[in-house]
């Protein structure tokens, strides 16, 4: 009994790995297939797999794919990114609206934007500065694609816009988030620089008997400067960010130490 037990664990457990490596490789071969197939259709370039990610070209911009999580107990996560070229100045991090976020909001460690659409403020948290252009940036056809994709999460940071989708997504959801990161990534650069065209539009109407013909070129590398208001906000932004970062360490740090008090009193218990 003893032997057939030990042959059953010798060669049973070495098939059971290689199957589930097997049926692993194959769900992700299926996933990259229809990463790939989106991409075709927006006639990407220079389409390849690169460090477990999906590299490709669209409309002459560098795009990559992730695949994260789909184990036990971990919903999958396909994210879609673009690098930005440089880094904008402009932070924005929109994610779910939870319980636990508006929480967050009202101890002043979370910032949310309003733009002004109903389902749209009740489904997401928009933590983002300066907010004129996060309120640009998020246009009604871009609020709808972001609610068609939910649950998910879009992110500027650095010089990177990344979109996070949970689930494994379809040819058209793809094909969807394809466009809104290559739309995002356009009108990044563009936004700050048309505010402020607007914002010296209206002084120098509001100056007596000015005239004003549009940005000279002197004033136009000036063009994607903040407001005050714009500075106020990033900073309410950095601060409440640091003090939900604070909170987490904290909160962490207590933990730990209940966990080795907890350990310490029972190995006393056991003397």
């Amino acid at each position: 009994m003893e032997a057939v037990l030990a042959f059953v664990l010798l060669v049973g457990g070495p098939l059971l790995f290689a199957t589930l490596v097997f049926v692993l490789s194959r769900t992700n071969r299926q996933r990259r297939e229809l990463l790939v197939a989106a991409m075709r259709e927006l006639d990407a370039t220079d389409v390849r797999s690169r460090n477990f990610g999906l590299l490709g070209t669209v409309r002459g911009v560098p795009v990559r794919w992730d695949t994260l999580g789909g184990g036990r107990g971990h919903p999958v996560h396909t994210m879609c990114s673009v690098s930005l070229g440089h880094a904008p100045r402009f932070l924005m991090d929109l994610r779910q609206q939870t319980g636990e976020e508006l929480a967050q909001v009202r101890a002043g460690r979370a910032v949310d934007v309003i733009v002004g659409d109903q389902a749209f403020d009740d489904a997401f948290i928009v933590e983002a500065a300066p907010s004129d252009v996060a309120k640009k940036l998020l246009d009604a056809e871009m609020r709808r694609m972001l609610l068609r994709m939910r649950p998910v999460r879009l992110c500027v940071a650095r010089d990177t816009l990344w979109l996070d989708v949970i689930g494994v997504v379809g040819v058209a959801i793809a094909k969807s988030m394809l466009e809104l990161v290559l739309a995002l990534r356009r009108r990044i650069d563009e936004i700050p620089g048309a505010i402020a065209e607007e914002r010296m539009t209206a002084e120098a109407r509001e100056a007596p008997g000015a005239a004003y013909r549009g940005a000279t070129p002197a004033s136009a590398a000036a063009l994607d400067g903040w407001s005050p208001q714009g500075e106020k906000e990033l900073a309410t932004l950095l601060l409440a960010r640091k003090r939900r970062q604070h909170r987490t360490w904290t909160t962490t740090g207590i933990g730990i130490a209940l966990y080795l008090a907890f350990a310490l009193a029972t190995m006393r218990c056991m003397r």
